[in-house]
């Protein structure tokens, strides 16, 4: 693993063309200028909205009807959020019945190992279904994390698929993680690490700087310490280039990661650094924790996932006429050259005209363009071409 972790060279942020996207992938071992304005949009009354549904929802313990109302709502707000793939993987756990629910952004690389991202929905106070569970920090900050990290990455084109998991059951026993890890590992599918949120919304009461990166010291597969290091060691280094976070390392230990850990998945999270005394009780409210701080953990974790997904900022064929002009892209500096004067429209995500030009080799847009992948409309008299962009 340490082998492969150095063969993932950065792309660089010049000028690229119709080239094989699966070529290179990024990393976050230096400043990216494409990845940082991603980073940018993690937004906190966005992570804030989520903590606070579902913290309305009140206690979330498997047994009860607020749960299912949860699990209802997370399904429908990936599906909001553009969700290429939504779907439940359902189980039962004590009579009653259980869903993760999975959501994909598929990559452009279907053979590259894809990334999974995971927290769970369910609250307890002290196992006592009878007691209010808002469970805004243990944990709605972690979903907080979960949704708006799938938010932001939607209209950003990557090379592997990324997976996002809300699990159920996770208070009871790691039920739900414990079902994805099983069948996973009966499926023989593969991954290239599973990294977890959990309890990352701080203490009110505390100056919350520091993040912990949890990586594997043992457990039951010593095989995957050395990668969940390499990779927490990576986080680590975004957090470094993109927040104003420090880093100390901890143990995995008592979450959703340790299923998967035990069946050979290389596993990794992020965890509080100053443990907020009021989880397991009516009294984990979002009053009690320190949202901006959650967002600026969102933020470390969309920007090593961009680096390692890797930005295919290569422009893709919509409709081709092979003798039409030919287009180079630098996304970095929002430029189009032309291989020779054509006029051009530039359309958005909706399929809308939002740029007209006649007779031009050389275009910069706009700087107001939203971020996005839009069509870039080319013609020379009879000959025309349609070829996709991303603008970061």
């Amino acid at each position: 693993m340490i082998g492969f972790w150095v063969m993932l060279v950065a792309q660089g942020a010049g000028w690229t063309a119709e080239v094989s996207p699966c070529d290179t992938l990024w990393t976050p071992l230096a400043a990216d200028s494409l990845i940082a304005p991603i980073v940018s949009r993690v937004d906190t009354d966005s992570v804030r909205g989520v903590i606070a549904r579902l913290q309305a929802f009140g206690t979330r313990y498997y047994t009860t009807d607020s749960l299912q109302a949860a699990r209802a709502w997370i399904f429908q707000e990936f599906s909001r959020r553009g969700a290429d793939t939504v779907f439940e993987q359902t189980f039962t756990y004590g009579g009653y019945p259980q869903a993760n629910i999975i959501a994909r952004k598929t990559g452009r690389c279907p053979d590259s190992l894809r990334i999974v991202i995971g927290a769970h929905y369910d609250a307890t106070a002290s196992g006592n279904p009878q007691q209010n569970a808002p469970g805004a920090d243990d944990n709605a900050s972690g979903m907080g994390l979960l949704l708006e990290v799938f938010r932001v990455l939607q209209d950003v084109p990557l090379k592997r698929t990324v997976e996002f998991v809300a699990f159920a059951a996770e208070e009871p026993g790691l039920i739900g993680s414990g079902v994805y890890a099983q069948q996973a590992a009966a499926s023989g599918d593969t991954f290239l690490f599973y990294l977890n949120a959990d309890m990352i919304g701080g203490d009110a009461d505390y100056v919350n700087d520091t993040v912990v990166v949890e990586v594997d010291q043992g457990n039951q597969q010593v095989g995957n310490d050395a990668p969940s290091q390499a990779f927490g060691d990576s986080l680590a280094r975004a957090y470094a280039l993109y927040t104003p976070l420090g880093v100390s390392f901890g143990p995995i230990y008592g979450s959703d990661y340790m299923p998967l850990e035990a069946e050979g998945y290389v596993t990794f999270g992020v965890f509080e650094y100053h443990w907020n005394s009021t989880y397991h009780s009516p009294d984990d409210v979002i009053d009690s924790m320190d949202v901006g701080y959650t967002t600026e953990i969102a933020r470390g974790v969309a920007a090593l996932v961009v680096a390692l997904a890797g930005l295919d900022t290569t422009t893709t064929e919509v409709a081709e006429d092979p003798g039409g002009p030919h287009l180079r892209y630098a996304p970095v500096a929002r430029r189009l050259v032309l291989s020779r004067p054509a006029s051009i429209r530039l359309l958005d995500p909706l399929g809308r005209v939002r740029l007209v030009r006649s007779g031009v080799r050389r275009l910069d847009l706009p700087r107001n363009l939203r971020p996005g992948i839009y069509v870039v409309e080319m013609a020379n008299g009879l000959q025309r071409r349609r070829v996709r962009i991303w603008v970061p």
